[in-house]
């Protein structure tokens, strides 16, 4: 089996928005050697509740953390909402849905991330979701189906599932998977280079491996 990298990342999830430049950088270096395969975390799933004011307190202050660190961009004025459900089900439904239809669900991810973080866009709506779609190359008469269809669904909770079996508890991870053996390369934000020289050296030793069998 060929190498590959699991990504494991919710849209709604402040860090993984500040490693959106970092994995990035990850795929255009080792992307042909080493393909990314995007699994959906359900950082915020069953949420039923609209955000407390402490919530958003506690939201605001994750926010600065990751700009502080990551230099990437938060419209604040989405703390002005009221009602809002922070719940990131449907949004992980919406990168299945460009996954299983084989488009670029990284790139997708990335778009979808911007919307919400940096533009205030609320991408727990449809048209919202609807649009990023369609900028990401899906066919329109398609996406709203598949985006609420059962096999999307289903496929987004196995993600979920998977997360939890491999005892994944922080956004964003990346594991490195070669011969059915999974190796952690980080759990919460990491900076390009040092998680790139992790990468290198999961690699090589990937290599030596096989070249002693």
């Amino acid at each position: 089996m060929r190498p590959e990298l699991l990504y494991f990342v919710d849209p709604m999830c402040s860090w993984c928005w500040g490693f959106s430049p970092v994995i990035a950088q990850i795929s255009e270096r080792f992307g042909d050697a080493l393909p990314i395969r995007v699994f959906l975390g359900g950082l915020a799933i069953g949420v039923d509740r609209p955000l407390s004011e402490s919530a958003k307190q506690e939201i605001a202050t994750h926010w600065e953390h990751v700009r502080e660190l990551t230099g990437q961009q938060f419209d604040h004025e989405f703390f002005e909402r009221e009602d809002f459900v922070y719940n990131s089900e449907l949004p992980c439904q919406a990168v299945a849905a460009i996954r299983n239809a084989n488009l670029d669900s990284l790139h997708f991810l990335a778009k979808l991330q911007e919307s919400f973080y940096k533009y205030n866009q609320d991408i727990t709506q449809d048209v919202v979701l609807y649009d990023v779609a369609m900028a990401s190359g899906f066919e329109p008469q398609s996406f709203m189906a598949q985006l609420h269809a059962s096999a999307t669904v289903e496929d987004t909770r196995k993600d979920f599932e998977l997360t939890k079996k491999l005892g994944i508890q922080g956004f964003p991870a990346l594991l490195g998977m070669a011969d059915g053996r999974i190796e952690l390369l980080t759990m919460g934000y990491e900076g390009y280079e040092p998680l790139a020289q992790k990468i290198e050296g999961w690699q090589d030793a990937v290599e030596n491996a096989e070249q002693r069998t």
